[in-house]
This record gives C-alpha cells, structure tokens and sequence, in this order.
C-alpha cells in the first residue's frame, strides 16, 4: 500500500520521493516526509492531550471473559464432536491429499461451531447428516466435493471467502463435506446422531456461556449504558440469541436489533435507525457490520460472543465504536467497554493467548496493529511460530500444520518485523501542530457562518413556502417535508426524514442527511428569496417579526449572501450567510453579540398590528446606508479570510513546497444579496425608540 501511495507521488507531484521500477520502488523519506502525513493514534492523542474534552479518542477497557463448560451435557457434547472429527479424518484418504486438507478444515469448522453456540453446532451436524443421507440413498462415494480447499481455509479462519460463496454459505458447504463408502457413512451417521442427541440437551437453561452473557456481562454493560452491540461469526448463533436474550426478565423492555449478510443495504439502515433510536437496545450482527459502518454515536460497548481467530477481524470490530468522535460516557467516562467470551481450555483460549494478546501488546507499545495475514500468511503459520499445541479429535493442531503445504514466513510478532515496520513508516511528524489547527478551523468555521446560522435561515424560510421542519424526538435529527416544488428540485425525495445542520453529526452516519451551504435545499430556498421583492403588501414574505426579552430596542437583523472570489488557478467561489443588525429608529448597529443574542433568543408572544410592523419594515428597508453596511461587512469578513489563509499558508510552508498553496490567500469580495430581515421588539416596559 505505502508503495502505490508513493508511487502516485511520483508521478502526480514530480517531487523525486521514489525511484526505481514500479514493481520494485525505492521510497526517499527525507523527500517523501515533506508530503506524507501518517500519524498514529496517539500522535493526535497527544497533540489534544489526555483531557477526556480535548481528546478526541475514547479510552478502551477490553477484557476476556472465560467461560467453563459443564461436564455434562457440554463437555460430553464436544466429546462428541472430537469423535466425529476423528472419523471424518480417518476415512479422508491418504494424507496430504487433498480430500484430507478439506477433512482437516471441516474438522475445525465443527469445533468452532460446537464453541460458538448449540444452535450453530445443531445445524451443522443437521446439514451433515441431511448430506449422508443423499449419499446413502445414491450409494455414490465419489461425489465432487461442494467445497474447494481455499473456501474451507477461509471460512475457518475468519478471512473473506471470496465471490463464489458467503461465510455463510461455506459453512454450510464444509458441514456438507462428506468422505467415505457406505459402511463408514453408515458409522458416521450413528456417531452424528449420537453427538445431535447430546446437543439437544445443552438447553438454554444448561447453556453456560448463555447464561454467563445474560445474567453478568450484558447486565453490567445495560447499566452503565443503554446501547451494546454483540458480534458473532454466525447467523445460527445470531438467531438463538435473538430469540432467548428476550427470554431473561431483565430485558423485556430492551429492543433486540439484529444485521447480517443478506440484509439490503435500505434493511441495514432502517435497522440501524431503530437501533440509535431505542431507549435502550441490543444490537446482534455479523460481521456484515464489522467494516464500513461507524458507530461511535450508537454505542460504546462491544460483546464479541465468540474469538476471531484473524486479530485484524476483532479490531475492525472494535473500531466500530472505539473510533474518533466516541460520544457516549458509559458510567460518566469517555471510554469504551469491550468483552471476549472465551470457553475455557479450548483452542479459542489458545488462539487468545498466542495471537490476541501479543496483537494487543504491539498496539499498546508501538501504537499500530503487527502486519497480518497477507497472501503468505495464515493464522496457522502464526500458531505454528508461536508453538501452540492443541488437540482437536485425536489430531494435533501441528500436524494440520505440517500438512497443508503453505508457505512459511517470518514471525510478526518479532522485534525485527516490528523496527521495520516503524523504520518504513512516517509516524511522528511535528512540523504541523494538530492543536493550531484545531483554533483555525474554529476561526473559520466562525468566519464563513455557522451550523446555527443556516438552521435558523432554513428554518424561517421552510415556512414562508408551506413546508415544514420538526425535531425527531430523542434523536437530536430533524424532519423536514418540502410542500413546496421549487424547494425539491435537484432532491431525490420531497422528505428527509432525519436532518441535521451539525456537520459531525452526519459525518460518519450515512442515514443522517447534513443540510449546510451547498445543500439542495439551502441552494433552491435561497434563490426563491432572492426571487421575492421587498414590498408593503400582505405579505411580506421575507420578513419575520419576534418579541423577545433581549432585545432592548426595536431593531431589524439583516441576513444576506456574501460571495468572494478567490483567485487561486482556477478561480473559485467562496458564498457564506451573513447578518448585520440595527435598531430602527436610531440608525445605531448592533455588534455581533447583540445581533447573536437576539437570534437564539426565545421568542414572546406579541398583539402588534400589521399597520406597526409595516411602519417598521419600511424604515428598515429605506436606510440610505444599507447597501454600504452589507458591502462593509462582506469586506470585513474578506479581511478576516485573509489574515486567516496567510496564517495557514505561512504554516504549511515550513513544511516543504506546496505549489497548489499559490495564490491562496487572495481573496475579493465579489457581491452580496440581501435574503431576509426579522424584526425584533422589546417585551413591555423595554426601549421602543
């Protein structure tokens, strides 16, 4: 990836920052550092401090939770399960054959179905015996297999299964790997309806892991927050909990949301919305969920119900929610909560201890995850290096090892690998300071109009054009139904049913729509105003009129569109809303404070006349000056742009050349068109002059 990335340098920005073929390129940090920025998470943690308000990273609290089997009928089950795996490999074929690598892995499969949940293991042995079944009745012992040995590789060790199958569907095709002639099919089916037997009785009631998930870890994570997701690696386990969760009295009132695989993408986000909406939910899913989809304002608090044996997996799962713009305080604290079910002195306890925990150790020191799981490297080849030994049947994990013919490789986790890793990457620049720019955002973001400024615009013209904006309750969105068609032009529908105005709000959730300067609506509402003349008839269509306790005087706010051409190559535009204020009678203009106060003020209930308030929209229309107040502000504001992208611009060129920073900073005013007024009287007993 760093290679294509430096590559495009090459050729897009001609700065020398790599030589040699394509295929073989030679990265020059000293010259590459000039326009590469990688930072880790705690550079930027570090650049905002560890304040839990500055800190735009949650803290994590991750922990396993074990869970022992019962001797009976849980043990005995898995007993079961072994005895059927020891079959399955005998009557395989030869070693090293291929038949015998696809009997390996659907051995696996069976043992992580079995730790998975009842239900997921029932299924399996199901599907499988369902298959020897049609084998029996055909007597036909050299079917093709409906499964090729890279599929069944995947499926096991959480990787992606590719186009062919789903996970789910390689599943099912694994359970449906069956071996052999009729007398060892005949033994097979005994042994599998002898292990369905013994599956049957791991009853709810008798599910310990179950039981551990309802009665503590969920209970305990409910408490400090209302919202918790559970991942699990299979659609039966997803099922089962869907189904008995509700069961334990503690949740009767909690909404059980569930996502997988073969949900639409319109279904994942009504889901979703039900999920953010609830009081307090459950949200089941696979991992559909676990890449693409950020959660951060949903929940902070993650179930994995079984391990992942790909470490990258159960981090992709975590940062779901442990992600930048965490909003959630799980018992007051900026933090998230993460729980590992893990059954007790099985392989996942293995898998945890050589793989999980290591990967965690590296990202807690170095602050990045050990390179996993390229083209030549399995999850297997890093038990091996690691030396985990583990039963499964009567076979060694090892010898899986020995025979599935991958190629070795070098241990991630080793302190050569990981000085490499940090040597090849471009951690720890300073020359840009994160917190600087932080306080210029927020003076831009000051500067060209605020979030608050278009909300109130679009709020007072929605109803001038017989349409509507609501607040969704509980859910910080807003509703708004355009009546009008002028106002949906270039809009896919005449609703939007969740809204917001707060650009990190919608930023990372795609069912959250965020109206701001270049939104449709904004673009249309502004030009059927513009299209409204000022007159002194009924109407008065772009004036609105508030009595309100801050104002101290009868005054007129003036909010208007300001352009500004900048002159980089190409020339482009910069628009903003801007609002100057006045009090009528004196001619006196308001500072920005005032003019600020008045527009977030509450609103009284006012008996004017209309006699009054077309007496007062005149003398604010009439004012020789008005057309010289709005230019002189537009001017100001261009002033401000200025001082504020020359200090920008100084800054990024300490760094090294940036060419498209050429004329940055040149900025005019280009025009300003006044959009509305709204007139503000004082409640009795204030000012009327």
């Amino acid at each position: 990836m760093a290679a294509a990335v430096f590559w495009v340098s090459k050729v897009e920005l001609n700065v020398g920052a790599v030589s040699g073929p394509p295929h073989e390129p030679c990265i020059h940090k000293d010259i590459a550092r000039k326009h590469v920025c990688q930072r880790r998470r705690v550079d930027v943690a570090d650049e905002f401090g560890w304040d839990d308000e500055e800190n735009p990273f949650p803290k994590r609290d991750q922990d396993e939770v074990f869970v022992r089997l019962s001797p009976e009928p849980e043990e005995s089950t898995i007993k079961k399960v072994e005895e059927l795996g020891k079959h399955i490999l005998t009557v395989a074929g030869p070693e090293k054959s291929y038949r015998q690598r696809i009997a390996q892995w659907t051995v696996i499969h069976f043992h992580k179905r079995a730790l998975s949940s009842p239900q997921a293991l029932r299924r399996s042995l199901n599907n499988r015996l369902g298959k020897l079944k049609e084998k029996l009745d055909k007597l036909d012992a050299i079917e093709e297999l409906p499964i090729n040995e890279e599929e069944a590789r995947a499926e096991v060790l959480d990787n992606d299964t590719g186009e062919r199958v789903t996970d789910e569907e390689a599943g099912i095709r694994l359970d449906r790997s069956v071996f052999g002639y009729a007398d060892s099919l005949l033994k097979e089916k005994t042994i599998i309806e002898d292990a369905l037997e013994d599956a049957k009785k791991i009853t709810p009631s008798r599910d310990s892991k179950l039981k551990e998930l309802c009665s503590n870890v969920l209970r305990r994570m409910l408490r400090q927050d209302p919202k918790v997701i559970i991942f699990t690696r299979y659609v039966d386990t997803l099922e089962y909990l869907e189904r008995e969760i509700p069961k334990y009295s503690h949740y009767k009132n909690t909404k059980i949301v569930t996502l997988y695989g073969e949900l639409n993408d319109s279904q994942r986000g009504e889901r979703l919305k039900s999920f953010e909406l609830s009081p307090e939910a459950i949200l089941i899913a696979t991992d559909c969920l676990s890449e693409g989809v950020n959660l951060q304002y949903m929940a902070a608090q993650v179930i994995h119900y079984e391990l992942p044996w790909n470490p990258n997996r159960l981090e992709q799962r975590n940062g779901r929610v442990d992600r930048y713009g965490q909003s959630r305080r799980p018992g007051g604290e900026k933090k998230v909560f993460i729980r590992t079910m893990v059954v007790n002195d099985s392989l996942e306890a293995g898998i945890l201890k050589v793989l999980v925990e290591k990967a965690n150790r590296i990202r807690m020191d170095h602050g990045f995850s050990p390179p996993f799981f390229g083209d030549d490297l399995s999850v297997l080849d890093l038990i091996r290096e690691q030396g985990l030994d583990v039963k499964i049947g009567q076979t060694r994990l090892e010898q899986f090892l020995e025979d599935d013919g991958q190629k070795r490789v070098i241990d991630p986790f080793s302190d050569d690998v990981i000085k490499r890793m940090e040597d090849d990457t471009f951690y720890g620049q300073s020359s840009i300071n994160l917190s600087g720019v932080k306080s210029r955002m927020e003076e831009t973001e000051n500067l060209i109009g605020s979030s608050e400024e278009i909300q109130r615009f679009v709020r007072s013209g929605l109803g001038r054009f017989s349409s509507s904006i609501t607040e969704n309750p509980g859910d910080n969105t807003f509703k708004i139904e355009i009546r009008d068609p002028r106002l949906s032009q270039d809009l896919d529908d005449n609703t939007i049913s969740r809204a917001t105005f707060d650009p990190r709000r919608g930023r990372d959730n795609s069912n959250i729509e965020v109206i701001d300067l270049g939104h449709p609506l904004v673009r249309n509402l502004i030009e059927l105003v513009k299209e409204m003349t000022f007159t002194s008839n009924d109407t008065y269509g772009r004036t609105a009129v508030i009595k309100t306790s801050e104002a101290k005087a009868v005054s007129a706010v003036y909010t208007f569109l300001a352009r500004y051409t900048i002159h980089t190559e190409p020339i482009s535009i910069m628009e903003e809303l801007l609002t100057v204020g006045a009090r009528i009678h004196s001619g006196e203009l308001l500072g920005d404070e005032d003019v600020g106060a008045l527009m977030v003020s509450e609103p009284l209930p006012d008996g004017r006349t209309v006699e009054e308030m077309s007496y007062d929209l005149h003398l604010a229309l009439e004012r020789d000056d008005i057309d010289e107040i709005l230019s002189q502000k537009a001017q100001n504001r261009c002033d401000q742009l200025i001082l504020e992208r020359t200090r920008v611009k100084e800054n990024l060129l300490e760094s090294g050349g940036h060419e498209w920073l050429e004329d940055f900073e040149k900025i005019d005013p280009a025009s300003v068109d006044l959009l509305c007024v709204t007139l503000y009287y004082p409640k009795p007993g204030g000012d009327c002059q």
